[in-house]
């Protein structure tokens, strides 16, 4: 298993928060294109999410995700930039950071809006 680490350039381009949010992927490969895995954000950026996957997702991956926001469903294509073990976290599996590759400008700014209301705060969690 190939453990990558978060790349410098997706890290100071910009400011990562940690925010928990439900989530869902779909990986779109043929062999595992079969059901949603339901998660959980640990923590959200400008440009992309990091989350905990039970399944090693390595650098590459294409994927389908949904975050939910009170009643709103933010849509949007990604890429596995970086993933490796947790280590030294609470929870069990993988560390995956993703990349938005494809994502509606109306929900790009509501992630925006998402980060600007939990900027003042050490964490911000909408799980209930």
């Amino acid at each position: 298993m190939e453990t990558h680490t978060e790349p410098e350039a997706i890290r100071r381009r910009f400011r990562r928060l940690p925010v928990e949010l439900k989530t869902d992927l779909r990986v779109l490969l043929p062999e595992m294109d079969q059901e949603r895995i339901h998660l959980q954000t640990c923590s959200l950026v400008g440009g992309g999410v990091m989350f905990t996957s039970p399944v090693f997702l390595k650098a590459g991956t294409l994927l389908q995700m949904r975050l939910f926001y009170y009643a709103r469903q933010i849509e949007f294509s990604a890429e596995v930039v970086w993933s490796g073990k947790g280590a030294g976290r609470k929870e069990a599996g993988f560390q995956c950071g993703v990349q938005f590759t494809q994502i509606s400008q109306e929900d790009l700014l509501e992630i925006h809006q998402i980060l600007e209301t939990c900027q003042n705060r050490q964490s911000f969690s909408f799980i209930q």
